[in-house]
């Protein structure tokens, strides 16, 4: 009888950590309301959409952030295990920009700021407090302090599907990480990494594949 089993499994887990139970019931209060808040924003919200606190969002006048179906969005410092500096903040900063996050994502204090797109693939889990971030926000030397006088330099993120990224990562403008790509805690990722392989430092680069992927064995370069 597994679905007994399951379920006996989660009681047994409910009274080993008792914060879980805790968590679940909070969430369900909190899931409709959360929902109700970014649909009167603006934003478009799948089903079974999973909400621990309420997300930060500031959508430009004219820009999408669109959400898919069964994500986890984390927002409440407890709500990870490795503690949160802030809920999940979604920013769009110019009228035809786009945040796009897929179905099943997980977003935990993650901070998505897009002037022109910022694209999340299904199924992708991005751990606390990583910042995602398509333009540079401000320029840089002579004229910083006059604001307009030059454009900001940008470019579009895109982030592929089932793609583990780590704590208090940075993913700068323009990167494009493929597929099942892992990128490790920490890192700052300032250019673009391929499916299935293994990030990791400052500025960040290759040491490793996933394994099992057709790009590598697992072995270090």
């Amino acid at each position: 009888m597994p679905n007994l089993a399951s379920r006996w499994d989660r009681l047994s887990d409910g009274f080993d950590s008792p914060w879980r139970l805790r968590r679940a019931l909070a969430r369900a209060f909190c899931s409709p309301v959360a929902r109700a808040v970014l649909v009167a924003g603006g934003v478009r919200v799948g089903t079974g959409a999973q909400f621990f606190g309420i997300p930060i969002v500031r959508r430009y006048a004219g820009s999408r952030i669109e959400i898919g179906a069964h994500v986890d969005f984390r927002s409440w410092p407890a709500s990870n295990v490795l503690g949160l500096a802030h809920p999940v903040m979604l920013t769009t900063m110019a009228p035809n920009a786009l945040i796009s996050i897929g179905d099943g994502v997980g977003l935990s204090g993650t901070t998505i700021a897009a002037a022109e797109r910022v694209v999340i693939g299904k199924g992708a889990v991005i751990g606390a407090d990583v910042i995602i971030t398509d333009n540079d926000h401000h320029v840089v030397g002579a004229g910083l302090s006059q604001p307009g006088i030059a454009p900001v330099r940008h470019g579009p993120v895109e982030i592929g599907e089932e793609v583990f990224v780590g704590a208090r990562a940075l993913i700068l403008k323009g990167v494009q990480i493929g597929p099942r790509a892992v990128v490790g805690a920490g890192a700052v990722v300032t250019r673009s990494v391929p499916a299935g392989t293994i990030v990791a430092g400052n500025p960040a680069r290759v040491v490793g594949w996933v394994m099992g992927d057709e790009h590598g064995t697992g072995e270090q370069p």
